[in-house]
């Protein structure tokens, strides 16, 4: 598409998104959304395409806003969208913005860990009036983890009864492992030190009736520096 616009003397907006989940009645699928977030956007830093469009702010009905759960929603979608605030994105969107902006990364000057997941299995079975989603099979069971780190660390899971460490660079890190029925727990560790963690605000667990193939986004800091701020970046 870049190229076939630059070819015809055009430009091409090239879109991201974070999510794709949508359960009603008339419209009910999923699109495979687990790590699409940072891999969209390193895409797009390789690609420096004229303009870049995250889609979106505030669409609730198909779960791919980034911006506060405020004003109205698509009557139905409040069942998926009510306590699964997305917010917890806009920090790494700040980073990548930047490094869109400038054709580089920045150098990280504060560790920032966020992760995600969904809160329940995609084969558990729920008395929900509406049918699992279209391409519920597409879905992993996984807990994504991405880090800015300011020099190499460890970044370890807990979940389901198991502990899963990551080695780490200086820089972006992307990783994903497994989920079970429980609560999440993500650390960050220097030298052999825990400087941060943070347990995520929603268990996962296979009960209750609705089908939510919606993302739980969380997200924790450590450091003095200055981190990128996503509102600096929109101007």
């Amino acid at each position: 598409y870049i190229d076939g616009a630059r070819r015809n003397g055009k430009i091409y907006m090239a879109p991201v998104s974070p999510w794709f989940f949508t359960h009603f009645s008339y419209k009910n699928w999923i699109d495979k959304s687990e790590a699409l977030y940072p891999k969209r956007w390193e895409q797009i830093v390789n690609m420096k395409p004229e303009l870049v469009e995250i889609i979106t702010w505030n669409d609730y009905g198909e779960s791919h806003y980034i911006g506060p759960i405020d004003g109205a929603l698509p009557d139905g979608s409040e069942k998926w969208v009510y306590g699964f605030d997305h917010q917890a994105w806009l920090g790494m969107t700040a980073y990548y913005i930047q490094a869109y902006k400038s054709g580089s990364y920045p150098t990280v000057q504060k560790d920032q860990i966020t992760f995600w997941y969904r809160t329940h299995s995609k084969n558990a079975r729920r008395d929900d009036v509406v049918a699992p989603p279209d391409n519920a099979d597409w879905a992993e069971d996984t807990i994504v983890v991405h880090a800015l780190l300011t020099s190499p660390a460890q970044v370890t899971v807990q979940n389901g009864g198991q502990t899963t460490t990551f080695d780490g660079n200086a820089g972006r890190n992307t990783w994903q492992v497994n989920f079970g029925e429980g609560n999440v727990i993500v650390a960050l560790i220097r030298n052999g030190q825990t400087l941060a963690s943070k347990q995520g605000d929603k268990p996962i667990t296979n009960g209750g009736s609705l089908y939510n193939f919606n993302a739980w986004v969380n997200s924790f800091e450590y450091g003095n520096g200055n981190n990128l701020s996503f509102r600096a970046i929109r101007a």
